[in-house]
């Protein structure tokens, strides 16, 4: 049996249940030294061992040795957690007592946040990170380049899981490069970091390209954020990161023992000035929001010659300084969190359509659209291009999709394609849509299409009042069948959904 030699109660030796990793916790500087299994070997202490007949002499032992029969390391469940008394605690339950050592030390801010908030529930967000976080502002300004405030609103959302919910997100951050040149070096990824680390303390980890598939992970458990810098995406296992973030349960193992697993709390952000991400990420990705930081290189070192008279350090504590009233406002944020299909960010939408697969339209063969099959499922591609960028234009590409089936183009269903393929830089932005639209009539009256210059219907008590210019095919004179498909798309509330089998419903 070994015991110290002089034992104080400023400084705790804890162990975790399965004897892999020995914590020494300095209390009243409010520092954990870790020392995992493989490195146990290195280190050697001086304690008093007791034989069978309760004999003392002071040796110098190896820690192996030492932790195999001892009097002062505490076995432990080991947490992570910022909700939760930092340190050592117990618990009981049931008549049993149970030691916890919580190693993420700066929880008393997080408890605070919820416990006393500084600000309403109901407060601006955007605002308050403005007035509140003005440095921090800054920095996100920055690395959210030419992104919406609902993006930051989501990265913030993002933030409030990390910090407040014990639990793994599978969204995940990506900032990359715009292009060879401007590659955002020195845009603030690293002080994101930084920040982050300064944060959370303890429960920041980071993975590379070479350590993200290794089967010895312990430094990922119980680990809020996990970043992955410098990525390469040539070589990157997508679909391992993938299964990472997507299971509740970490497979943990150490050098020497058995795996266990461990739940998994952990969110991911991947760094990287790489601009091309070489198909690993689709257009429909679910998981991974693409955020193209300051493209200018060295853009953060300006802000921080204008606000911070080029003092780095200065900058730094401003944004330390910080960290209060953001925890703060970030306890108020909303927890739900939406994915890249649902948000898709200006960076996303940049990237695919630099390099999607179909080529810019010629106005001129837009009239094809009502009388080429090729042509039209060339459309129908773009279309579902534009829906795995920007969801929100499902059901207006379900509209125009039910009018073509249908063997007509009214005006507001010509804009509407206009409009989108348009904000979707697939027709040129200099193209106007009245004279396209003289155009496409002029085309399309060549095969057998007529122009009713105007369709009138009545308000009734289900339908209002339609008014509208239409192209008719000549072969369907079924007018009255035309008036009420024009009611149902056009003057009711009734939603199209993008998954209709258009094989299965015959043109009127």
């Amino acid at each position: 049996m070994f015991s110290l030699i002089k034992k104080t109660e400023d400084i705790l030796h804890i162990i975790n249940t399965n004897q892999t990793i020995l914590y020494i916790y300095d209390i009243p500087n409010m520092e954990i030294e870790t020392i995992t299994r493989d490195k146990w070997g290195a280190f050697s202490i001086e304690v008093l061992e007791k034989d069978k007949k309760d004999n003392e002499k002071i040796i110098t032992a190896p820690l192996e040795e030492i932790i195999k029969d001892n009097d002062f390391i505490i076995t432990c469940e080991i947490i992570a957690s910022t909700l939760k008394q930092n340190g050592f605690f117990t618990t009981k339950k049931n008549h049993i007592l149970r030691n916890h050592f919580n190693q993420f030390l700066g929880s008393e801010i997080f408890l605070n946040s919820i416990q006393k908030p500084k600000y309403n529930e109901d407060s601006n967000i955007i605002k308050l990170i403005e007035e509140e976080t003005p440095t921090f502002n800054k920095l996100l300004k920055n690395l959210f380049f030419n992104e919406k405030e609902e993006v930051i609103l989501n990265f913030i959302s993002w933030l409030r899981i990390v910090s407040f919910e014990d639990k793994n997100q599978d969204v995940i951050w990506n900032f990359f490069g715009t292009n060879e040149e401007e590659q955002g070096q020195g845009a603030g990824k690293g002080v994101l970091i930084t920040l982050l680390s300064k944060m959370f303390s303890g429960l920041v980890s980071s993975v590379s390209n070479t350590t993200y598939q290794n089967n010895f992970n312990s430094n990922l458990m119980n680990k809020k954020i996990i970043v992955f810098d410098e990525v390469e995406y040539q070589y990157l296992k997508y679909e391992t990161i993938k299964d990472i973030t997507g299971n509740p349960i970490y497979r943990i193992e150490f050098k020497g023992k058995e795996p266990i697993e461990s739940k998994n709390v952990s969110s991911w952000l991947m760094f990287s000035n790489k601009c091309d991400l070489k198909n690993k990420i689709q257009s429909d990705d679910r998981r991974t929001f693409l955020i193209r930081p300051n493209p200018k290189n060295g853009s953060l070192k300006r802000i921080i010659n204008k606000y911070y008279d080029g003092n780095f350090k200065q900058f730094q504590e401003t944004l330390f300084n910080e960290i209060e009233n953001i925890i703060h406002i970030i306890s108020i944020s909303s927890n739900q969190v939406k994915t890249p299909l649902e948000m898709a960010t200006q960076a996303h939408r940049d990237y695919f359509q630099q390099s999607k697969q179909v080529s810019i339209l010629e106005i001129n063969d837009l009239y094809k659209i009502m009388i080429s099959e090729d042509f039209k499922n060339k459309i129908y591609e773009i279309f579902q291009e534009i829906i795995n960028v920007e969801i929100s234009y499902k059901n207006d590409i379900a509209l125009i999709k039910k009018v073509i089936h249908n063997q007509f183009m009214n005006r507001r269903t010509f804009e509407l394609l206009f409009s989108i393929l348009k904000e979707n830089n697939y027709i040129k932005h200099n193209q106007k849509l009245n004279p396209n639209w003289e155009l496409f009539k002029e085309n399309i009256a060549k095969y057998d299409y007529v122009f009713l210059k105007e369709v009138k219907l009545k308000e009734t008590k289900k339908y209002t009042a339609y008014r509208d210019k239409t192209l008719l095919k000549h072969i369907s004179k079924d007018t009255k069948s035309l008036n009420q498909i024009l009611r149902d798309l056009f003057t009711t509330n009734k939603t199209v959904e993008i998954d209709l089998d258009l094989e299965d419903c015959p043109p009127f």
